[in-house]
């Protein structure tokens, strides 16, 4: 179920680039909400959300949360629907290596862990990063680098450098 739960999350975020649409930034928004009582940590991507979206359509000065009515909300969720086979193949691919990351990191992770205990034993280190990379949170740690990078690439797409606030209007 949380592999389910990851793989939507993740194709959703995908198709987050692609669309600049009001109606379907808030389906988004409303897909988060919902899924944030299903866990806590994924209010991160409904903060990011929150701000891709009023980032987006800010630009306007004036008109805020303006519609476009050349667009239709029905052709949005067409054009969605047409990549989504391609985002199951790729989402499936990706969580086919995953698999087998983690299968080998596991393996990893025990030899580490038994290194690492003799060196406390001795009290010859003391890392502060055994925290982050140990077996229980290495899994968030690398959704939520994923899930960032993912973001980041998002806003750059949607992002249009030759307007803003400090600059010319090119156009």
């Amino acid at each position: 179920m949380f592999f389910i739960f990851i793989l939507i999350s993740i194709l959703l975020l995908f198709n987050m680039s692609k669309i600049k649409h009001p109606l379907s930034m808030g389906f988004f928004l409303n897909y988060s909400s919902i899924f944030s009582l299903y866990n806590k940590w994924y209010f991160l991507e409904i903060f990011s959300d929150f701000l891709t979206f009023f980032f987006n359509h800010n630009w306007s000065g004036i008109n805020h949360f303006h519609l476009y009515n050349k667009i239709s909300f029905k052709w949005i969720l067409y054009f969605f629907f047409k990549n989504f086979i391609f985002n199951i193949i790729i989402m499936s691919t990706l969580i086919f290596i995953l698999s087998f990351y983690f299968d080998y990191f596991d393996s990893m992770n025990y030899y580490f862990n038994n290194n690492m205990n003799l060196l406390y034993q001795n009290n010859e280190i003391n890392l502060n990063l055994n925290k982050l990379y140990n077996m229980h949170s290495k899994f968030f740690t690398l959704m939520s680098m994923l899930f960032l990078f993912i973001t980041l690439i998002t806003l750059l797409k949607i992002t249009n450098i030759f307007m803003g606030p400090f600059r010319q209007n090119l156009k």
